[in-house]
């Protein structure tokens, strides 16, 4: 079974953001796995980084389309 857990900046970046973390647990399971795979794919610390940052930002007004760029 794949992990459940939400990496862990990405967890206290949705916890820092009401709206973004409303609009992450409304969404389906999914999308959701997609979500943690798109910022767990990365290479560096920093490239998680913005890549966190972008997801909150666009959760937060509610927009999945930085998905599409997967």
């Amino acid at each position: 079974m794949e992990d459940e857990k939400l990496p862990t900046g990405f967890a206290f970046s949705l916890a820092q953001n009401k709206e973004a973390l409303n609009y992450f647990g409304g969404l389906d399971k999914t999308a959701q796995t997609q979500i943690k795979q798109y910022i767990q794919d990365t290479t560096t610390g920093d490239e998680a980084k913005q890549k966190v940052g972008t997801c909150v930002e666009c959760l937060a007004k509610r927009n999945t389309d930085f998905l599409n760029k997967i």
